[in-house]
């Protein structure tokens, strides 16, 4: 499948002389403000690649179950599969 986003890595770096907020770099975001909430959006938005490369993986290992002779997927499944369609506009 063709990479239709920036790949990562990406990286958090503190906006130099601005009171507070990061770069999310190679030119992904700038997240303003400091404290506790703005840290967290930045520190989400930068591990995003790592976070959709996990829950790829984690597909292809996460059982689906036998009801009644019909293969579905568990919750935990169709929760990874629904978040990488939203992380890829599929959803």
């Amino acid at each position: 499948m063709k990479t239709t986003h920036t790949p990562g890595p990406w990286h958090l770096r503190e906006r130099p002389n601005s009171g507070g907020g990061h770069f999310v770099e190679p030119g992904i975001a700038t997240v303003h403000g400091s404290g506790r909430i703005p840290d967290a959006n930045a520190r989400l938005i930068a591990a995003a690649p790592d976070l959709l490369a996990a829950l790829e993986m984690a597909v292809r290992y996460l059982p689906s179950v036998q009801v009644d002779g019909i293969v579905q997927d568990t919750a935990a499944l169709k929760t990874a599969k629904d978040a990488i369609a939203k992380a890829k506009g599929k959803a």
